[in-house]
């Protein structure tokens, strides 16, 4: 039997090997929680189960029984009705009075178990009415946010009147959040609506002549929905502004997602709506239009499946984007993967792929595997109308020919290859260390069309490498120490950053921080060193609240020689903010 479901169907917590519990933490286990309901909704048992695993293993943990009600969930629609049945039953011995009983016993007795806790247990679930539950969680924050620079020529030749001080308000704004997540378990049926939006106060002074910038404020929606998720019927709705990557979607939109396992271990899928470019879009444009359809195959031990899908986008009457895909996950004690392949059928060409893959190496190190392509922005006809005086694919497609339009997109779009490293181990119970590396390069955008040129980026290489100690000087404090260094375009790069995160007292910490940069120029004469100071407070006077504030300095001495001019410049900048974070 699979390592996770033994964690709930024998409740031998303790005989488990110590590296399957985490420390708790409630506000981390409440967000865990919520995140594998919503992964199980979103028809991602692999990342459920990832999630799940650590509520499981934790005794004595609150969130335990609904972690091991949700793998036994799970086990049931994958097919493996045997460990379902043991698990409810240990869930039922383990139990008893918590407020999710009566849906086990329910789903035990869907089961037809006649066991110890078969007919006889099973029997009042039916009759009885299963306990609701109804919950509204949340975080609420405001915070000023102010960066005011001055720089100054020292020396330039020849001398112009640019070598007067010049003094910028680069940041001046006021950012309202809220999050707010309500929950609610009729039976078996869930229930959650999220709302997550902000406002954006604006005080900065429009200094370009022209600018269009709203200097009052701006509103931000991230993301409004409203999910249902039917047990019973294996089926669930999602409806409203929502993210995914994946099914040929890859970012936000609004509309509705909706899935229903017609056999154990086969799931399909529907999405239809319109693509979002931003969170300052806080209405529906209605000018994209798209659907898509799925299946998934679940393995009976639910840790591997396999998807494929059709996805179709239309705007101003036209196919915008078109394309077939297939995804996959796979989950083990020692390695997890994950990958997507997605073709555009519309442009004949591979829109994006993505390969995924973590490996557990002993007990304490592991390495991350990342390689991927993909257009930026998504490859679509729209496209065509970027750099154009109208920037509409209603006046772009009067324009061109069909086979220009096309040729105009693809122009415009620009294509991304990467491949990341990242390696993680616990030197010690204090310090630990993360080493990456990655490579990355971008394409190039032709002058066509009357838009100009935008040159490739080249082969760029990053490496990094960090320390994080626990508990050197206080009982909880941290200690992060991380450089640095990348071969860019246009420079070699070299940085350096120190953050202490002390708890002086039981509801203050201070946070110090240093960070240094040095930037030697590829392509031109000069460099630029930047050294920026700052400390950071947070307390919480009372519990689920918290002040925060950071005051720190940016100090640039920048050398260089252009065809315009020869000189040094300096500047310095003073950021900070302040402000206060509501939980409830």
């Amino acid at each position: 039997m699979d390592r996770i479901v033994a964690l709930c169907s024998n409740g031998a917590t303790s005989a488990l090997p110590n590296d399957s519990a985490v420390p708790p933490d409630p506000t981390a286990d409440a967000a865990r929680e919520r995140d594998a309901e919503d992964a199980i909704r979103s028809g991602d048992p692999i990342r459920a189960w990832a999630l799940l695993e650590p509520l499981a293993a934790a005794p004595g943990n609150p969130h335990t029984p609904r972690a091991c009600e949700l793998i036994g969930m799970l086990r049931e629609r994958a097919g493996g009705r045997e460990d379902a049945r043991h698990i409810y039953q240990d869930y039922l011995r383990r139990f008893p009075q918590d407020e999710g009983a009566p849906r086990v016993r329910q789903r035990l007795a869907a089961l037809g178990d006649s066991g110890p806790h078969g007919s006889s247990a099973a029997s009042p679930a039916v009759r009885d009415t299963p306990a609701d539950r109804v919950s509204v969680r949340g975080v609420v924050s405001q915070f000023y946010l102010h960066d005011r620079s001055k720089s100054i020529f020292r020396t330039a030749q020849p001398a112009t009147a640019s070598t007067n001080p010049d003094r910028r308000d680069n940041v001046d704004e006021l950012l309202s959040v809220a999050d707010i997540v309500g929950r609610a378990t009729l039976g078996t049926t869930r229930i959650e609506a999220r709302a997550s939006f902000g406002h954006v106060a604006e005080y900065r002074p429009v200094i370009l002549v022209g600018a269009d910038r709203n200097r009052g404020s701006y509103d931000l929606l991230d993301q409004l929905y409203l999910d249902v998720a039917i047990d019973r019927l294996n089926a669930s709705l999602r409806i409203g502004r929502q993210t995914r990557y994946g099914s040929g979607i890859f970012g936000r939109f609004d509309g509705v997602r909706a899935g229903v396992d017609v056999r154990s271990n086969v799931r399909l899928n529907l999405v239809a709506g319109f693509p979002v470019w931003s969170e300052r879009q806080t209405w529906v444009d209605r000018s994209r239009p798209f659907y898509g359809l799925g299946a998934d195959l679940i393995s009976p031990n639910g840790r591997r499946s396999i998807g494929v899908y059709w996805f179709d986008q239309r705007a101003a009457g036209l196919v915008d984007r078109q394309s077939i895909g297939i995804e996959g996950h796979s989950a083990s004690r020692v390695l997890s993967l994950s990958g997507l392949v997605d073709f555009n059928v519309a442009f004949g060409t591979l829109d994006a792929a993505l390969l995924n893959a973590s490996i557990r190496l002993g007990r304490t190190s592991n390495l991350a595997v990342l390689l991927q392509q993909f257009h930026a922005p998504t490859l679509s006809l729209t496209n065509a109308a970027l750099g154009q005086p109208t920037p509409s694919l209603d006046v772009v497609r009067d324009l061109f020919a069909s086979d220009a339009l096309q040729q105009a997109a693809r122009d415009r779009t620009l294509l991304t290859r990467s491949a990341s490293v990242t390696y993680s181990h616990d030197l010690s119970a204090q310090w630990h260390v993360i080493v990456d590396g990655s490579v990355f390069s971008t394409s190039a955008s032709p002058a066509s069309f009357g838009v100009p040129a935008f040159p490739a980026t080249g082969t760029e290489i990053a490496i990094g490498v960090q320390a994080i100690g626990d508990g050197l000087m206080l009982p909880r404090d941290t200690w992060l120490v991380g450089l640095r260094t990348a071969t860019l375009q246009r420079s070699h790069l070299y940085a350096g950053d120190l953050t202490v995160r002390l708890p002086v007292a039981p509801r203050l910490m201070l946070a110090p921080r240093l960070r240094f940069a040095l930037r030697d120029q590829r392509l031109a004469t000069g460099d630029q060193r930047v050294i920026a100071p700052s400390m950071r407070l947070v307390w919480r006077p009372i519990r689920n609240t918290e002040l925060e504030a950071e005051a720190g300095g940016n100090f640039i001495w920048q050398r260089y020689t252009t065809d315009r001019l020869i000189g040094t410049r300096f500047e310095r900048a003073f950021i900070g903010h302040i402000g206060y974070r509501l939980r409830f």
